[in-house]
């Protein structure tokens, strides 16, 4: 098997290598290799020639495109005795048509973000004629402010669509964009033909024709939706900004906290009650509970079984939104409490259960529960888990601060009183148990102020133990 220059070069094989056929066939891709070995065998048997174009992965590692074309020689009889093709390096190519075609790609989606963007905005066209004081809109704007469609309107009259706080506004923009040729883009509340509160993006400019006409052309969007958009994300931020400040004040006690977070949900869940509770051998007790409520108060004491959250502690999070329309009417719950609306998240606490926190109401929701929301109560629960997990852990800290210093008053009470009085020999042997007794304490000190490290324990210390 022989190659060209231009065919080592493509390859990136050093021209001094033999090569076989063999080796030849595995420079093709491996998803291209069975193909251009069926196609060389058919040259070879069949005397059919071969045109293909297809990856390769070259000697030092890079992929290529090349276009691999071959054909068989015969002699007089008709045997074939060689196949002779080229290569031909397609990479630039290649490169240049996946570039175009992502291009295309690109394009087209931006035609159809254009489309679907049109249907979904709200959007509707006007045009107001000066000669005719006529406002005439698009079939969209009709069905945004409420008219019939291809009803017209005067000028004063679609002033009227507009609340007296910013149709001010907007009669004064029109006029400065007639007059100087201003134009102006507002967003204002807009009252529909029947009534129905909304808001809209009103935009406008001047046209003069070659006629010497002058007319305005502009568009109004329905935009109330991201209006209430702009407003749940404010009062978002405003929640979690509240969350942030009562979590993070070191002045103020957990239970405090929990109270002051427990208020928090309810004003912005719209929920009546919020309780945080604790579970153990199927027993629920509520330790701390917001709200007038007969029975979820702090003490109280219910089997688990007959609460919502026997589901919140099996799924990690419980929302419930209309309780009798979801299954729920006849169950022990809603005779126990009597809530119809629930959102509630497991609490665990260095992996554990440890209880629930909760949010109910006695009236069904009107909405169902936000992502937003859910991830709210979520978030409460983890930092609920990780402060019990932390008093807890100060707790025992505290404990065998106590203990320590229990201890260190025996062994110094013992150094004091270990050399009066036992002469020579007695003070020595009160020096040494006081010695074998402040071992263990230096050990058990450094141990607390240093507790990733462990001290050596070799077999003589084994013995002092136990000796003391």
């Amino acid at each position: 098997l022989s190659w060209s220059e231009e065919g080592y070069r493509i390859h990136e094989l050093d021209p001094d290598i033999e090569l076989s056929l063999e080796k030849a066939l595995q420079f093709p891709h491996p998803e291209a290799r069975p193909k251009v070995r069926r196609a060389f065998e058919r040259c070879v048997e069949e005397g059919e020639p071969y045109d293909l174009e297809h990856p390769i992965v070259t000697a030092e590692g890079n992929r290529r495109w090349v276009r691999t074309v071959g054909g068989p020689i015969e002699e007089e009889g008709g045997e074939i005795v060689k196949v002779a093709g080229a290569f031909q390096d397609l990479t630039e190519r290649k490169r240049a048509e996946q570039a175009l075609k992502k291009e295309r790609e690109r394009l087209r989606h931006h035609r159809d973000l254009l489309r679907r963007t049109q249907e979904i905005a709200k959007v509707g066209g006007w045009e107001y004629d000066l000669s005719t004081d006529t406002v005439e809109g698009t079939d969209q704007l009709n069905q945004i402010i409420g008219l019939p469609e291809g009803e017209d309107v005067t000028l004063e009259r679609s002033f009227q669509f507009f609340p007296s706080d910013g149709r001010d506004t907007v009669r004064k923009k029109v006029r400065r964009c007639i007059e100087q040729g201003d134009p102006f883009d507002l967003e204002v509340p807009l009252i529909r033909e029947d009534g129905q509160r909304r808001w809209a993006r009103v935009r406008g400019q001047r046209q003069q024709r070659e006629d010497g006409s002058v007319r305005l052309t502009g568009t109004l969007q329905d935009v109330t939706e991201q209006k209430e958009v702009e407003r749940v994300l404010r009062e978002e931020q405003e929640v979690l900004r509240e969350m942030y400040h009562i979590t993070a004040d070191r002045d103020t006690a957990f239970d405090a906290k929990v109270r002051r977070l427990i208020d928090l949900g309810r004003s912005y869940l719209g929920l009546s009650y919020g309780y945080l509770t604790r579970i153990s051998k199927g027993t629920q007790e509520i330790t701390h509970a917001r709200g007038e409520h007969p029975t979820l108060c702090p003490g109280e004491r219910f089997s688990l079984s007959e609460s919502y959250c026997r589901n919140t502690v099996e799924e990690g999070l419980l929302v419930i939104q209309n309780a009798p329309e979801e299954g729920w009417r006849g169950d022990p719950v809603s005779e126990t409490f009597g809530v119809d609306a629930y959102i509630g998240s497991k609490v665990e606490v260095g992996g554990n259960l440890y209880g629930t926190f909760c949010f109910a109401a006695e009236a069904p929701r009107e909405t169902p529960f936000s992502e937003r929301e859910q991830t709210f109560v979520e978030l409460l629960t983890l930092w609920a888990g990780y402060e019990i997990d932390r008093h807890r852990a100060t707790r025992q800290l505290e404990k065998q601060n106590q203990r320590l210093d229990r201890f260190a008053s025996v062994v110094s009470h013992d150094l004091r009183n270990g050399g009066g009085g036992g002469g020579a020999h007695g003070g020595g042997r009160a020096h040494r148990r006081g010695a074998a007794l402040a071992g263990p304490y230096e050990r058990a000190h450094r141990r607390h102020a240093h507790p990733d490290v462990e001290p050596p324990r070799g077999r003589r210390g084994r013995g002092r133990a136990r000796r003391l």
